[in-house]
């Protein structure tokens, strides 16, 4: 929840496939307001990790399905700027898992911490099963 008492949601999923939508509800008024981008917004997705810090949304990897198709995996990382309304693609989906970069995944966590930095922790990989590796972004250095 941000200093005005705004709480964010991205995306999410539903019969025909992953949504990639990011709403604003309003704790003092209690109204949602859908929150609209003149960039390119992050593929559908849902069962990613968020966190809001620094006046932005951050969003990492998650997972959607098209009807009868195989899940789909992410590994990118965006970020919503909540002043200037728009999306940032801060990391690629890779094609391959490699050491530079966490693995496609699914219900991991997410959590600021100090120093400008947040902390991935584990998840749900498609081929790796249940991963409990942690990684550590100054996020500063990425925007």
């Amino acid at each position: 929840m941000d200093d005005n008492g705004n709480f964010l949601v991205f995306g999410g999923q539903e019969w025909i496939g992953g949504l990639n939508d990011l709403w604003s509800y309003n704790f003092n008024t209690g109204t949602w307001k859908l929150l609209v981008s003149l960039l390119q917004a992050p593929a559908p997705r849902s069962g990613h990790s968020a966190v809001l810090t620094g006046g932005r949304y951050w969003i990492f990897a998650g997972s959607y399905t098209l009807t009868q198709q195989p899940e789909i995996y992410h590994n990118d990382l965006w970020y919503y700027n909540l002043v200037l309304n728009q999306w940032t693609r801060v990391l690629n989906d890779t094609a391959f898992d490699t050491q530079d970069q966490p693995w496609k995944r699914k219900a991991a966590s997410l959590v600021p911490t100090a120093n400008a930095k947040f902390v991935l922790i584990g998840g749900y990989g498609l081929y790796q099963g249940l991963l409990n590796d942690v990684w550590e972004y100054q996020y500063l250095s990425l925007i």
